[in-house]
């Protein structure tokens, strides 16, 4: 490691990035085990969503503080009468013995009916909830349109089915929310890592490049008074080197430098980042100014650049483009 205190700190900066992003992930995976045992448990004491009623569970307030799964075996198809979206939809499901309501997004309505096509009936199954007065609304319109002798007045059909409705696939307790918890702790871990493993491999193997005299040389100039600190950049100029530590490591010796240009990294066409590409006489690229690449930043990089090595291209063009890449190639082929 090289003997400076704000190269150390960037260092450990992204090693703490890295720390905290395989701790997350690994709280992340622990909380998703958990929410599916959770889960498993929840369906393993479902009970048959007709003796819910005869027992009395199928009431708003046992439905909010005593959360249940309930079940019904299915042998034909679910009848849909509301949809808001493939994500939200509702049905009305027949058993032997009774009619209940169900709710279920498009792709488990259709594994349901895939079931029943190919094993001649499908159980129904997931959490206990209540339905809102519009959904009722319309299960009673439909309803009506089934063509009954003696059907039931809106009041009978409210009582009937008690404004529930079985919601395919959900579990009762609080296994959504320990998985809700465990996508929260992915995402963090997903960015911390995407900020800290690149930098901390950088720095990683930037120090392993330099030998012990060269990393005493590099922390010396760091020290120099003739160094300068372009915060705009977040670069040192030293009396021989540019040096780059933050998001990415480099140490790049001035004389060694020889084609600069601002670059746009984009996805599908989107800007994401901006840096400033370094190319050196051995053909290597190196990023610097990481995401502080303005257009001033930009300037006052290469100005300094230029100062301690006026033979240096630079900007952006085709012709330079395949003038070093021709460079590269012959470089290549004829070692």
């Amino acid at each position: 490691m090289i003997n400076n205190s704000y190269i150390k700190k960037k260092y450990t900066t992204n090693m703490i990035f890295v720390i905290i992003g395989m701790i997350c992930l690994l709280g992340a995976v622990v909380m998703f085990q958990k929410s599916s045992e959770m889960d498993k448990e929840s369906f393993a004491q479902s009970i048959y969503f007709g003796d819910a009623y005869v027992n009395e569970m199928v009431t708003p307030e046992n439905i909010k503080e005593n959360p249940f799964v309930a079940h019904v075996d299915i042998k034909d198809e679910p009848i849909e009468f509301a949809y808001y979206s493939d994500s939200e939809r509702y049905a009305f499901i027949v058993d032997e013995d009774d009619i209940f309501l169900m709710s279920g997004s498009l792709s488990k309505i259709t594994e349901i009916n895939n079931s029943i096509k190919a094993d001649g009936q499908a159980r129904v199954m997931g959490q206990v909830k209540e339905l809102d007065p519009e959904v009722m609304d319309m299960a009673f319109e439909t309803y009506l349109e089934f063509g009954l002798d003696n059907p039931m007045t809106r009041e009978e059909f409210d009582d009937y089915f008690k404004g529930a409705a079985i919601y395919q696939g959900y579990a009762a307790g609080g296994g959504a929310g320990i998985w809700f918890l465990g996508v929260f702790l992915g995402v963090v871990a997903i960015m911390t890592l995407l900020i800290g493993v690149p930098g901390f491999i950088s720095f990683v193997k930037g120090m392993r490049k330099l030998s012990e005299t060269e990393k005493d040389i590099i922390a010396a100039e760091l020290e120099d008074p003739r160094t300068i600190y372009l915060k705009s950049g977040k670069v040192f100029i030293t009396p021989n080197y540019l040096v780059y530590a933050d998001k990415l490591f480099a140490v790049i010796p001035f004389a060694d430098i020889t084609w600069v240009y601002k670059y746009m990294y984009r996805l599908n066409f989107i800007p994401v980042f901006s840096c400033i590409n370094v190319y050196t006489k051995d053909h290597e690229k190196k990023m610097v100014s990481l995401f502080s690449c303005t257009d001033n930043a930009v300037k006052e990089v290469c100005s300094y650049i230029y100062t301690k090595n006026p033979e240096v291209r630079f900007g952006f063009s085709k012709e330079l483009q395949n003038y070093f890449g021709g460079l590269k190639y012959r470089a290549k082929h004829s070692a």
